[in-house]
C-alpha cells in the first residue's frame, strides 16, 4: 500500500564523500570540515531549484495515479546531502501536497548520517515530520562502519525515535546483504 520514493539528486560535485573522508580522519570538529560543509551547502543551494521543481512536477503526475490506486507515496529521507529532498524541501513538498497520498518515510540510518555530517538533529527531524509519517527503514549507521548496520552497532538513538514505535507506522529492517540468517533471527 506504500511506494517508497527516492526523489533524485542535485547535479553537483559529490561533497558527501569528501565529508565522510574528513570524518574518518577525525576532522569532524575542525574549521576545515566546517568550510567544506558550508561550501557544499552553498553549491547545493545554488543548483537545487531546477531539479527540485522537476521533482515537484513528477509528484504532480504521480499523486493522482497513486490516489486512484489507493496507494501512499512515502517520500524517503535520503543519505547524501546532494540528494533530494533536504529538510527544507520536505517542508515544501508537504505544503504543496497536503494530503494523505503523500507521506513521510523515515530512514533511520540516512537521518543519522545527516546528523553525523552536521546537517540536522535526527530526533528533531523525525519529530518535525511525524505527523506525515507512514513508515521507515530501520537500520543503524556508524561513522566508522557505514550504513545499513544492525541496530545497536552504530549511532542511531533508537530509544529516542518514539514516533517509529506507533503501531500504525510500517517498519522495514534494511541491513547489509551479507548479514547472515543466524544474525537476523537473533
Amino acid at each position: 500500500r506504500v511506494v517508497v520514493l527516492h526523489l533524485g539528486s542535485v547535479p553537483m560535485k559529490v561533497y558527501t564523500r569528501e565529508l565522510f573522508h574528513l570524518i574518518h580522519k577525525g576532522m569532524r570538529d575542525t574549521p576545515g570540515y566546517q568550510k567544506t560543509l558550508e561550501k557544499a551547502l552553498k553549491k547545493r543551494e545554488g543548483k537545487s531549484r531546477k531539479p527540485f521543481l522537476q521533482t515537484m512536477k513528477s509528484l504532480e503526475a504521480l499523486v493522482p495515479a497513486a490516489r486512484e490506486r489507493n496507494l501512499i507515496l512515502g517520500v524517503e529521507s535520503r543519505y547524501m546531502l546532494e540528494e533530494i529532498p533536504s529538510e527544507k524541501e520536505f517542508e515544501e513538498i508537504f505544503r504543496a501536497f497536503d494530503q494523505p497520498t503523500v507521506a513521510y518515510w523515515h530512514d533511520s540510518g540516512h537521518a543519522q548520517t545527516w546528523q553525523n555530517l552536521g546537517l540536522t538533529d535526527h530526533v528533531k527531524w523525525l519529530e518535525k515530520f511525524q505527523g506525515r509519517l507512514i513508515g521507515g527503514h530501520l537500520h543503524d549507521v556508524a561513522y566508522h562502519n557505514g550504513d545499513h548496520q544492525l541496530p545497536g552497532d552504530g549511532d542511531v538513538p533508537f530509544d529516542r525515535l518514539t514516533a517509529l514505535r506507533q503501531r500504525d507506522v510500517l517498519k522495514v529492517f534494511e541491513f547489509e546483504g551479507n548479514t547472515s540468517a543466524e544474525i537476523l533471527k537473533e
